[in-house]
């Protein structure tokens, strides 16, 4: 195979260097000004990679801001995007700061506490996500049980938290995940702390 033969099948590339220019941009905004008339998103090998310059230019042209997005496992993600502060607590919020942090957090939501219904879609909906054999009889008993009964208040992290409990312990009792009575005890008296 001749090296135009060659040139024709596979375009010249190299990633390392479109790494190295999307890593300076998003580093560095005004680097943006300086590449923005010399090369197009099409110059790009990498799929992946036109998407992020594209958004970034898009980004730019708007006047917004570009920055690195960091996943809860720590890894960071080269993404532009727009910033939006979330401030996220289980606790009140007079608890933790005054009125003026308050007054200069722009919107305010309250995810109170879900419905049975809700809560019943969120259980079938993780279970099913996870890997753990749902069923309404379950439930039931885990609702009685370890809510009705302890006065305990519905929480939407709870199904997940659970389901996990049940994966971990049935691995360990290798058996198949479901939501047996015995299972449902055994991951709920895990989870939840008496204080």
């Amino acid at each position: 195979m001749t090296t135009e033969s060659l040139l024709q099948r596979v375009p010249p590339q190299n990633l390392e260097a479109e790494r190295a220019v999307l890593g300076s941009l998003l580093l560095v905004n005004e680097h943006i000004g300086h590449v923005i008339d010399t090369m197009s998103a099409d110059e790009l090998y990498a799929r992946g990679h036109r998407a992020i310059y594209q958004a970034v230019l898009d980004l730019y042209n708007r006047g917004e801001a570009i920055d690195f997005l960091t996943l809860h496992t720590g890894r960071k993600v080269e993404l532009p995007f727009d910033v939006l502060v979330v401030f996220s607590t289980n606790l009140p919020p007079r608890d933790l700061v005054d009125e003026a942090f308050l007054r200069r957090l722009r919107h305010k939501i309250e995810v109170g506490d879900p419905s049975y219904e809700t809560y019943r879609h969120i259980f079938d909906r993780v279970a099913k996500d996870k890997g753990v054999m749902y069923s309404d009889k379950g439930l039931a008993y885990l609702l009685q049980e370890w809510y009705i009964k302890r006065n305990r208040k519905l929480r939407a992290s709870h199904p997940r938290d659970i389901c996990d409990q049940i994966l971990d312990i049935s691995r360990y009792m290798n058996v198949e995940p479901e939501m047996t009575k015995d299972l449902i005890d055994r991951a709920a008296e895990a989870y939840f702390v008496e204080l």
